[in-house]
């Protein structure tokens, strides 16, 4: 070690485990910023020094990927990873600025979004079936003790991105699932004032032992993690505070239903 400490010092000083300490030390672990300057500090290192490692840990707490990269295989397989993600979750949180989560697409709904990316990307993998049948069977999530919230922008409701029929019908999915008593549903109505700028469409799987957050844009997916992941689950937190529930939310997905062409 740098500053010449020992192992077996710098967890006497930090009060970890000699097994944590070495964890970090190899990489298999991640030190959170906490850890970072918790180490510097044992290590009689300037803090200016923990400021730089932290900066240096908070970079690195992202991955990103192109959809091209992502997608080499078709996207089955980005479907059947947010699967395991949040097979792993206990809770979910869902800001959605564009279209229905995932979580609640029915199949058609879903069908028109994954045909949108053929498209978008000139896919040369066309596996739709593949991917609508892994979002459906992520959807099974919403049966079990798992936590989620859905916060959904009021253009969500309007944006006609498939036929008016299917629409209607993925409208009418979401009435039920307000009433469910694991699933927090909320719609951040427009002509209303609000604290935060909704910036990034964002999924946050909160695990036992990490947070993963993905943010998804026309080029790229970008999963987040650590601090950085933080920062995207307190903003989607604070969004909550302008937002609509209950019967004024059921009534908002009621009237946008009743108002698309036949």
């Amino acid at each position: 070690m740098r500053a010449g400490k020992q192992q077996q010092e710098i967890a006497a000083i930090t009060g970890w485990s000699h097994s944590k300490v070495s964890r970090i030390e190899s990489g298999k672990t991640k030190p959170s910023a906490d850890d970072v300057r918790r180490w510097v500090v044992a290590a009689n290192g300037p803090e200016q020094v923990a400021d730089e490692l932290i900066d240096i840990l908070v970079d690195a707490e992202s991955e990103h990927r192109s959809w091209k990269s992502a997608m080499r295989a078709g996207q089955g397989p980005v479907q059947a990873g947010y699967l395991e993600l949040a097979r792993q979750s206990h809770t979910i949180k869902d800001f959605e600025l564009t279209a229905v989560p995932g979580m609640l697409q029915t199949s058609a709904y879903a069908r028109a979004m994954f045909d949108e990316m053929v498209r978008l990307h000139q896919l040369n993998v066309v596996d739709v079936d593949k991917a609508v049948a892994s979002r459906l069977e992520r959807q099974e999530l919403l049966y079990t003790d798992r936590r989620f919230e859905f916060l959904l922008a009021q253009p969500v409701l309007e944006w006609l991105l498939c036929p008016p029929d299917v629409m209607r019908a993925q409208l009418t999915r979401l009435i039920p699932v307000i009433g469910m008593p694991n699933v927090r549903f909320g719609i951040l109505p427009t002509r209303t004032q609000l604290r935060r700028i909704p910036q990034n469409t964002t999924a946050a799987f909160i695990g036992e032992e990490e947070t993963v957050v993905a943010v998804e844009t026309f080029a790229a997916e970008t999963h987040y993690y650590g601090t950085q992941a933080e920062q995207f689950v307190a903003a989607i937190d604070d969004l909550w505070e302008d937002a609509v529930e209950g019967e004024a939310a059921k009534q908002l997905v009621v009237q946008a239903r009743d108002a698309l062409p036949r």
